[in-house]
């Protein structure tokens, strides 16, 4: 295979060039690559500035998520243990390589975390103070800015354990509420319905099928009427 290589602008000298650098390359086609350099003292020193301050950038974006987390990893000590925001451009190649090293391992960490987390949570959600209305086997009860998407899988392994009966979960936040109803496949009442009633209580939204439903409303002090027409229900 023959290797062809354009420089683009002559110089008389290559002292003229001063530093040169590689800055970026990719491929073109089979065969074919594209590879762009930087020339001069100057720009090659400016460059390796700014490329070390966008990993300080990414880096500092991982720790924040670390303490956002509260997440404690000797081996995350140790990858931040050999990063240097030193300039250079041999710094800089060993900095992009702790960096990719450092990513890999802390979205894995994150991942196993974040489904720990969730976990707690549906086993939190499951443990919260259920009431039942008076008329139905219908269980209702409230949870604190929980994530939808546990509050979801919660109620269904609730009613897993509990087929005869019928959740209805209220998630309050500090300006809105969330609701969320899961019935039994034979149930007298219906998820859609039910909630078309509460929406109008609430000035809310949402709906779904006979089974699940779901919606919400900005109206929190309504979660009082809310929780009477359930308890009548």
């Amino acid at each position: 295979m023959n290797d062809e290589i354009c420089g683009g602008t002559h110089v008389k000298n290559t002292k003229d060039i001063q530093k040169f650098m590689i800055s970026e390359y990719f491929s073109k086609g089979t065969g074919l690559w594209r590879i762009i350099g930087i020339t001069s003292n100057s720009t090659v020193s400016s460059y390796i500035d700014q490329e070390i301050e966008k990993y300080k950038i990414l880096i500092d974006k991982i720790k924040e998520q670390i303490d956002e987390y509260k997440i404690k990893d000797k081996q995350l000590d140790s990858f931040f243990h050999e990063i240097s925001y030193h300039s250079s451009c041999k710094n800089l190649i060993k900095l992009k390589t702790e960096y990719s090293k450092l990513k890999i391992y802390f979205d894995e960490l994150l991942n196993e975390t974040i489904k720990d987390m969730n976990k707690k949570s549906i086993v939190d959600i499951k443990l919260s103070p259920k009431l039942f209305s008076k008329n139905n086997n219908l269980m209702y009860f409230s949870v604190f800015e929980q994530n939808q998407k546990n509050i979801i899988s919660a109620l269904k392994e609730l009613q897993n354990e509990n087929s005869n009966l019928i959740f209805i979960c209220f998630n309050i936040f500090p300006n809105k509420i969330q609701y969320i109803i899961n019935c039994k496949p034979d149930s007298s009442i219906k998820a859609n319905e039910l909630i078309k009633k509460i929406n109008i209580i609430s000035n809310g939204n949402g709906g779904g099928d006979m089974f699940f439903a779901q919606g919400g409303s900005d109206k929190k002090d309504s979660l009082s009427d809310i929780i009477q027409l359930i308890s009548d229900y």
